[in-house]
């Protein structure tokens, strides 16, 4: 039996795409990251990732920057990625598996070269114990 939980997993649940750059963009150059379609796909990708609660699968979407700040549900900040790679496990050690689902209220925005995603989501978590 899946236990259903709405866990704000601050990390997911804030997640901000910044899709990359050309180093110099030329001022008139307007390059819009990837379609809707694309980013919910990258999306939808990343949620499957956290799907066995191991921060090593969905590491390829996150920035490893030493000074970049991670927020979750407890602790609710990590100070860079190793530190929120060591934390989360801690996080779901109750817990087997998770399926994390994007609701269809995904919007995009974007500026320039950047884009940032918003969405609410679903998570599913089944504890160790079955339930």
């Amino acid at each position: 039996m899946t236990q259903r939980n709405l866990m704000p997993l601050a990390a997911i649940s804030l997640l901000a795409l910044a899709l990359p750059a050309q180093s110099q963009p030329r001022s008139d150059q307007k390059q819009l990251p990837g379609s809707n379609a694309e980013i919910r796909a990258t999306l939808e990708k990343l949620y499957a990732a956290w799907s066995d609660l191991d921060p090593v699968k969905a590491a390829p979407f996150y920035a490893k920057d030493a000074d970049l700040t991670f927020f979750d549900v407890a602790p609710m900040k990590y100070n860079a990625w190793a530190e929120y790679a060591a934390g989360v496990p801690q996080a779901f050690a109750a817990y087997r598996s998770g399926k994390f689902t994007l609701n269809d209220d995904l919007g995009m925005h974007r500026q320039g070269n950047w884009a940032w995603a918003t969405a609410t989501w679903r998570a599913e978590l089944t504890k160790k114990d079955g339930n």
